[in-house]
């Protein structure tokens, strides 16, 4: 079973899978996530098989729903039931409806297979297409989320991280 610990501004385990895993255009500063995380709504988790790091969410928590802006797992250990277990422990964490955005499908993408293989693995772990998109200046986001969605609690979770809104449509 895997233990959950407070992410450490230290923890460079952390860091480079974070710098690894997100392009530039989606990742905040690091030391931005380290002050949002001292926050009492929001919860930056490491993973730990044992000793051996194996992946961290970063999550927003609000008063109806959760959103995962952040998740990882270290790329040798994909395809061993990490994610999914990493998945299971937060839905029993919060017990609240869990929200998340991913990289649109999108056929005339060049990462359309990875996309795909991202989509597949949420769905398999519970999680719906809502059906809205979350439009950015780098990207459109598909909203993901377990059973419950609800636009107006998604909205209030994400109003952390800007004051105006992103378009969704």
């Amino acid at each position: 079973m895997l233990e959950s610990r407070k992410v450490k501004a230290s923890q460079q385990e952390v860091i480079e899978l974070y710098h690894s895993c997100f392009p530039p255009e989606e990742k905040f500063p690091f030391d931005q996530l380290m002050n949002l995380s001292t926050r009492r709504d929001v919860e930056f988790l490491a993973y730990y098989d044992h000793q051996i790091f194996v992946g961290f969410t970063f999550s927003i928590i609000g008063s109806q729903s959760v959103f995962v802006l952040y998740f990882a797992v270290i790329k040798k250990l994909r395809n061993r039931g990490y994610g999914s277990e990493i998945l299971n422990l937060l839905k029993e964490r919060y017990e609240k409806v869990i929200n998340l955005n991913i990289e649109a499908l999108d056929p005339q993408c060049d990462n359309m297979n990875e996309r795909l293989r991202r989509y597949v693995f949420y769905k398999k772990n519970g999680f719906m297409n809502t059906h809205y998109r979350l439009l950015l200046s780098h990207g459109e986001y598909a909203i993901l989320s377990t059973p419950g969605f609800d636009m107006e609690s998604y909205k209030q979770t994400i109003q952390i991280f800007n004051k105006q809104l992103p378009e969704i449509k």
